[in-house]
Parts: C-alpha cells; sequence; structure tokens
C-alpha cells in the first residue's frame, strides 16, 4: 500500500497549500517590503518572501516484502526543509529511530539558521547540531526500552535558504537536483560498494548484485554517527526541481529512470506517487520513499495557485 503524502509530512498546518501558501506569500512579501531594514534579519521569513517558493509532495509504501514501514518523510515550506529517513534494517527500532529523526530534526536546524547568514559551514554546523539532537532523542527512548540499543536511521536532507539548496546525508539515502531534463546527484552514498566502485574494484553493473550492496557506513543512532556529516550548496533557480529518495527507489531504478519518471510531471505530488509506483512494479524489496519539492518563481503566481488535480482526495499522513 502507498501511503500518498502531500503537503508537510510532519504534523502540522497545511502551509504549503498551493493556493494559501501563494496568498500568505504574496502578504508577507509587501508587509517586508515595507518595513525592509526596521526589524532583525529572519532568514526563514527572508526565504519566503524570496522571488521564489517551494511546491511539495511526497509518497511511501511499505512495498511488497516489509511487515512495517521504516521510512518517514518530511516537508515543510515555512523554513524550506526536506527530509528523509530509512530506518536501519535487521535492527529494533528502525521505524523508531526514523520517527524520532524526522521529529527532532527540522525544529532545530529551523532555529539554528534563523537570523543568520547561512553559508556551508554554518549549515554543516546546523545539520551536525540536528542530527546530535536526535541522537540524544534516541538515547533517551533506548533507556527506557534497552532492546532499542542499537537502533539508527540512514537519512538525506536538504534546506533552501536564500535560493540556495544544501544537501546532506548519513548512509545511502539521496538528494538530487533536476533541472531542464538533466537530474544530478548531490550526494554520495555511504555504503561499501560505493567504497569498491570508487576504488575500481567493482563496476556500476555489480552494484545492484554485490552480496554486501546493502551494508551502509555511516547512520544517525545511539551509538553515533561513524564519519562527520558535511553540507553542499547548490544554487537553484525558478523550475527547478528536488528530489529525496530511500534505497527502496534507487535500489531498482537508476538516475536515468529516476528522471524519465518524475521530470515531465508538472506536480510534485503526482512526481512523487509515480516514482513509488514505478519502483513497486520494478519489484523493490524494501520500503520505498521520496520526497519531490519544486522552486516556483513568485510572477508564476497563477500557476502556482493552481491546485494539484493528484492532491485532491489525497490523504495527508
Amino acid at each position: 500500500m502507498v501511503e500518498f503524502i502531500g503537503g508537510a509530512c510532519h504534523p502540522a498546518s497545511r502551509v504549503d497549500d498551493p493556493t494559501i501558501w501563494t496568498k500568505g506569500r504574496n502578504l508577507l512579501g509587501g508587509l517586508a517590503s515595507a518595513f525592509r531594514g526596521c526589524f532583525h534579519r529572519d532568514r526563514s521569513v527572508e526565504f519566503q518572501t524570496s522571488p521564489t517558493t517551494l511546491r511539495t509532495g511526497a509518497a511511501s509504501s511499505v512495498g511488497h516484502y516489509r511487515a512495517e514501514n521504516e521510512d518517514r518523510c518530511y516537508n515543510d515550506c515555512r523554513c524550506g526543509v526536506l527530509l528523509i529517513a530509512d530506518g536501519i534494517g535487521g535492527r529494533p527500532g528502525g521505524a523508531m529511530a526514523s520517527r524520532i529523526l524526522v521529529d527532532t530534526a527540522p525544529p532545530v536546524l529551523c532555529r539554528a539558521i534563523a537570523g543568520h547568514d547561512v553559508d556551508a559551514v554554518r549549515m554543516t554546523a546546523a545539520v551536525r547540531e540536528a542530527m546530535e539532537a536526535a541522537r540524544q532523542a534516541m538515547i533517551l527512548r533506548a533507556r527506557r526500552r534497552p532492546h532499542y540499543n542499537c537502533m539508527g536511521a540512514t537519512m538525506a536532507l536538504a534546506v533552501i535558504v536564500d535560493g540556495v539548496l544544501y544537501a546532506s546525508r548519513a548512509g545511502d539515502c539521496r538528494v538530487y537536483h533536476l533541472r531542464d531534463g538533466q537530474i544530478h546527484r548531490l550526494t554520495t552514498d555511504e555504503t561499501f560498494v560505493q567504497v569498491l566502485l570508487d576504488a575500481g574494484t567493482i563496476n556500476q553493473q555489480q552494484v545492484r548484485t554485490h552480496p554486501y550492496r546493502h551494508h551502509v557506513l555511516n547512520w544517525v543512532g545511539v551509538d553515533g554517527l561513524k564519519h562527520p556529516i558535511e553540507a553542499t550548496a547548490t544554487q537553484l533557480a525558478p523550475g527547478d526541481r528536488i528530489l529525496l529518495t530511500t534505497d527502496g527507489v534507487t535500489d531498482v531504478l537508476d538516475d536515468e529512470a529516476i528522471a524519465r519518471v518524475v521530470d515531465w510531471r508538472r506536480y510534485p505530488q503526482a512526481a512523487a506517487e509515480a516514482l513509488v509506483a514505478e519502483a513497486l512494479d520494478r519489484d523493490s524489496r524494501d520500503n520505498v520513499s521520496c520526497v519531490v519539492a519544486d522552486v516556483v518563481a513568485v510572477h508564476e503566481g497563477d500557476r502556482a495557485a493552481e491546485t494539484s488535480p493528484e492532491a485532491l482526495g489525497m490523504a495527508a499522513a
């Protein structure tokens, strides 16, 4: 079963409803112009009053072979945070770890970057702070339930500030950037097979069948990160599409196949649903999840205000 998740996946007000978001953004833009320079600078507000805004969607499925969905998605237009988490399989508490991650990290990120000039260095520090907050929350849960002592989750994160996308990851969840039909992977998997691939020991065709292809080398969990997390910056433009996926998608679809599925669909929600459905059709053996966001220009207000036909009747998680 596919959970079709629209707007903010995290329990929050539906601020990214296209009509409400566009009207609210334009109102904020007028107020900000009138009072510019009179108040302390707040970067989360500046993003809302910049020439672009976000339109988002997400979808997740337990898949054909798993009893529980350990993936979690978060997409919030208020401070431009997109997050996807995948509980570590084979360990108790994988679903709990991914839930804690999406509950804990975004508020920390929004507080860390608000009112500051943001660059890759500051964002890296903010991401590390957010992941440590999630780890501490996992430790507290494990103290009450000792069988969760080894729980953890991989994740991919995108934060959009002033038209710049900051991407980060731990493990094998991915962040993609699509522009003019071209897809660019902004993260590198932290896996055993990626190490072999980088060393030239195996080729790309051997990755999908390697016996250790699911062996990850980094994750957010009780026992701490194995490698420090970094954030990389990419300049965005109106019309760009951002995609976050779990390995349930990338196990069965290469980058070009992903681009073919999501690039031509107008609305992010439709793209997210189509990508999950395609991975299931390709017989993915894992939970399958993705988050999609479009960078929409302000002067395209009429288009941004349109309601996606695919979103009608959609159940929010």
